[in-house]
């Protein structure tokens, strides 16, 4: 997939016409990133706006104690940095890379200079932004509702949806999740983690396999989680 096309598929820029479009690229940087390389982390200046192109990411944030709190991932055609560039905070999240990850980056000051060109881009691009509080809301108000069986659950089937592959098994998540990182998302301890997928692989509704879970039974896993 081309840059053009790229981008063209992203809520933040659909609408914009073939010259807005070739305007953006003309601004865009290719940047590569290894495996556990981190991208920025929380407290950075926010000077830059991502697109994924290849790979996945991580998006986390530290806790008062120090803990690792995984706010979740994003895939191919992602767009994220700009609700905090755009509002001239720091980033309030640690980007990492999951696997080698290829970015398009946009520098915050071009993308004001085209703004102030083109004040219907802007306008969209802010329709887009208010978009962005509602989703974060409905995923954390999903988890303060649920029991320990619920959370987990309701985590690996939005993973399933935003991340998985169809395989002769089932649906599998593909990004590379350890216990840990499931108990983080869905705000539970590891050991609760390790025993309820357990528990999913007795009954046949999982199985794992170099830290990927695919999910064999959508529905049985909802009526699991009670």
């Amino acid at each position: 997939m081309g840059n053009m096309e790229c981008i063209r598929r992203l809520t933040l820029f659909r609408g914009f016409n073939d010259r807005q479009f070739e305007e953006m690229l003309k601004c865009a940087e290719k940047k590569v990133y290894a495996k556990n390389q981190v991208l920025f982390f929380e407290g950075d200046p926010a000077e830059e706006i991502f697109v994924l192109k290849m790979g996945a990411v991580k998006l986390s944030r530290l806790s008062s104690d120090g803990k690792e709190l995984i706010l979740g991932f994003l895939g191919p055609d992602d767009i994220f940095g700009e609700d905090s560039a755009f509002s001239g905070e720091n980033y309030s999240v640690t980007a990492t890379a999951l696997k080698e990850t290829c970015t398009l980056v946009f520098t915050k000051a071009n993308m004001e200079r085209i703004f102030l060109r083109n004040p219907s881009m802007a306008l969209k691009v802010i329709e887009s932004l208010s978009k962005k509080p509602t989703q974060y809301t409905n995923q954390v108000t999903d988890m303060a509702f649920r029991n320990a069986r619920g959370r987990l659950a309701s985590t690996l089937l939005r993973l399933s949806s935003e991340y998985g592959k169809a395989t002769i098994d089932g649906v599998s998540i593909d990004l590379p999740l350890t216990h840990q990182d499931l108990a983080s998302i869905a705000s539970l301890s590891r050991p609760t983690v390790t025993n309820l997928l357990l528990d999913l692989k007795k009954k046949g509704l999982i199985k794992t396999c170099r830290r990927h879970i695919v999910l064999k039974d959508a529905t049985g896993l909802e009526i699991w989680a009670g």
